[in-house]
């Protein structure tokens, strides 16, 4: 046994009780202060993070925050305390000692999508090939690891087989299956992350969406939230920098719910705040969250030149109507300049589809308006086309000012579509999983597998996708599939159409090229 050897073996039984993660940091931690630095590590005081690290391909000192074998938070990296664009929810565990949370605090793991890769038996699929890289956080020794942990706890989104690495953690009073429904109450306990924390898990966000003067002041609207709690914040308004209101940011915005989830959806603002009409054109109106716990401050969440003229309003609804898988949308708009209902405008793909009075009583409109009346609301089916088509709602000006975009969505209104979530090749066979909805049902359709161009196989999409319930209602949550297809080695194109229930035209929806290996010759000795 030699000197260096032996040191490793004395000095591994001294070293502290750690996780599962922190062992494996740890483990880099000590093989590479042994290699660069094997007697100041091996005969003097102190451990290996005392010593020089390289951790994940940067030269930090051991002590770092990168060289801890722990994930970075995703508000780190996007400033939102939720799972990135690429990334789901795969995991979690909790930490109830915690000075936080009036309960456990919840640390939740946003894995890679592979997109194309493979991941075999392991459920994991490399960085490389997810294309997540792996190092220090925004490059900074001080900030903890992104993409370098390549495992799953694997109590959420369980239907998804295939993964790539860790790339943040969402961190939380909320339960994770508040903030993802797939995921289990299974838990798993690691109290030596109670402390970790940074500020933006503390932080204000939110956004001033418009500010509009009307008869009897300012109308703003905007939405707010603080991560430390799902409860409504209030929200200070300024003019000409004069403080002039605070408000509740509690009324519901569900596509703040959806961007946010578990965080619910009674998180936006909209109210008038009474000024002198002297103070009001060309004055800043800025809105302010406040914070309510452990946050860095209140934030500001925007400021707007006042628009004198222009109208301003909101779209409630703009979805395809399961009846007549034509396009609904439903809102209301004011133009400030008359009390008068204003026109609606409806693009399909550009062209003007219809045009829409917002006559219909809100009274609730109207509580937040009181100088404008309640008749302001619009709510109608406007035909188009089967296919997909880019929707565009307008609230159109009646005197002075501009028109105003409320909103866009492309919408698929009658043809089917879906997604084909992973691919993969596991021994001779294809695996393809994924799901398919048609507008025109609420009842599973069929999918369609093609090898190279020609037919393979076809299934009814019935699994059962929480996820997919979610995210279409209307339509229940049996439209997933998981279909295996036998095939020869080599490498082969595979794709996967939705059959539409109603003759419409069939829907490709995903496409893989996947490397299916020679099978060793089976008998004989290998040695």
């Amino acid at each position: 046994m030699s000197f260096l050897s032996g040191a490793v073996d004395t000095l591994a039984g001294s070293l502290p009780r750690v996780t599962r993660r922190g062992f494996l940091g740890r483990t880099v931690v000590t093989a590479t202060a042994l290699a660069l630095e094997p007697l100041t590590y091996a005969l003097e005081p102190g451990d290996a993070y005392g010593a020089v690290c390289n951790c994940h391909g940067a030269l930090c000192g051991c002590g770092a925050m990168c060289c801890d074998g722990y994930t970075e938070f995703c508000c780190t990296l996007t400033g939102y305390n939720a799972c990135p664009t690429g990334t789901v929810m795969a995991g979690w565990w909790k930490a109830d000692g915690t000075q936080f949370c009036a309960g456990p605090r919840y640390y939740m793991d946003c894995n890679a999508t592979c997109g194309d890769c493979g991941c075999g038996s392991s459920g994991v699929c490399p960085g490389s090939c997810s294309g997540t890289g792996c190092g220090c956080a925004e490059d900074d020794c001080g900030l903890r690891a992104t993409g370098c942990n390549e495992f799953r706890y694997g109590q959420c989104n369980q239907e998804i087989p295939c993964l790539g690495p860790i790339v943040c953690r969402v961190v939380a009073c909320i339960p994770p299956w508040e903030i993802e429904p797939t995921c289990t109450t299974t838990a798993q306990t690691d109290e030596s992350t109670a402390t970790h924390d940074a500020p933006c898990l503390h932080a204000v966000v939110g956004h001033l969406d418009s500010a509009t003067q009307v008869a009897g002041g300012i109308a703003v609207s905007g939405w707010a939230v603080d991560f430390d709690t799902p409860a409504p914040i209030d929200v200070q308004i300024s003019v000409a920098g004069a403080q002039a209101a605070t408000l509740s940011a509690s009324s519901n915005r569900p596509d703040v719910g959806a961007f946010l989830p578990g965080y619910g959806s009674d998180h936006g603002f909209t109210n008038v705040v009474p000024v002198t009409p002297d103070t009001i054109e060309g004055f800043a109106v800025c809105a302010t969250g406040v914070n309510v716990a452990f946050g860095p401050g209140n934030v500001l969440l925007g400021c707007a030149t006042v628009a004198p003229h222009d109208p301003f309003g909101h779209l409630d609804v703009i979805a395809v109507a399961p009846d007549t898988l034509d396009v609904r949308v439903a809102g209301w708009a004011i133009d400030p300049d008359t009390t008068d209902p204003v026109t609606i405008q409806v693009t399909i793909d550009g062209a003007v589809a219809a045009r829409i009075a917002a006559s219909v009583a809100r009274p609730d409109v109207g509580a937040l308006f009181p100088t404008m009346g309640p008749a302001h609301g619009f709510d109608a089916v406007v035909p188009v086309p089967r296919g997909v088509h880019d929707v565009c709602v307008t609230a159109l000006n009646a005197g002075l000012g501009e028109p105003t975009r409320l909103a866009c969505a492309t919408l698929s209104c009658g043809a089917p579509f879906g997604n084909l979530d992973s691919a993969s090749a596991e021994g001779s066979v294809l695996r393809v999983a994924g799901w398919a909805i048609d507008p025109a049902t609420p009842q599973p359709i069929e999918v369609l597998v093609t090898v190279d161009g020609v037919f393979a196989t076809r299934v009814l999409a019935d699994v059962d996708r929480p996820d997919v319930a979610k995210a279409f209602p209307a339509f229940g949550p049996a439209h997933g599939f998981d279909v295996v297809v036998a095939t020869a080695a080599g490498v082969h194109d595979v794709c996967v159409v939705a059959v539409a229930a109603g003759g419409m035209p069939e829907s490709p929806i995903g496409c893989a090229k996947l490397d299916v290996p020679t099978p060793f010759p089976a008998g004989g000795d290998r040695g």
